[in-house]
């Protein structure tokens, strides 16, 4: 009886350092950018704060760095299950939010793509979620983690005059026509 046991927890620890295996080879999904060096502060307070106030027309542009500061200071205080929150701006007009998401004892790669909407308010509309190579059955908790993520961040009620966004490499404009 004893040595079922064993067996069973024994064939338990091989599934698991399997499984774990798998996870350090998934490949990476690769966002449309590098990761931005991040500075110690940026001021993208200041900066939507004067163009809030100025009179129309007018614009505003945030770089990657300060769009991810702003989320890092959103997600301080959510209860999200995510981590390395870093949004991409890509050449084509989209933007990707990519993130760890954990899975058990590892964490998997995750990148949301789509595009930035004006409303009102502003929001992301998630086009596409890709995890690795991992199995559907696998990522469904992390796809749902990335639109509770974008809905999330989205949520945020960005109280300013804003009648247009452009999406450029590196860069978000927001337009005060």
């Amino acid at each position: 009886m004893l040595g079922a046991l064993v067996k069973i927890v024994l064939a338990g620890g091989v599934i698991v350092a399997a499984g774990l295996a798998v996870l350090a080879f998934i490949p990476t999904p690769n966002p449309c950018t590098q990761d931005p060096a991040q500075p110690e502060r940026t001021f993208y307070r200041d900066k939507w704060d004067a163009y809030v106030d100025a009179p129309a027309p007018n614009q505003v542009g945030f770089d990657q760095a300060e769009v991810n500061e702003a989320i890092a200071d959103a997600l301080e205080t959510r209860d999200l299950p995510v981590r390395n929150v870093k949004v991409h701006f890509c050449g084509d007009g989209t933007a990707q939010l990519a993130f760890e998401f954990p899975l058990g004892p590892a964490s998997v790669q995750v990148l949301a793509k789509g595009s930035v909407v004006v409303g009102p308010p502003v929001a992301g509309a998630l086009d596409e979620v890709q995890v690795g190579g991992l199995p559907t059955a696998l990522t469904d908790p992390a796809i749902d983690m990335a639109r509770d993520l974008v809905d999330e961040l989205t949520s945020f009620q960005l109280s300013g005059p804003i009648d247009r966004v452009e999406v450029k490499e590196n860069a978000v404009l927001l337009f005060n026509d």
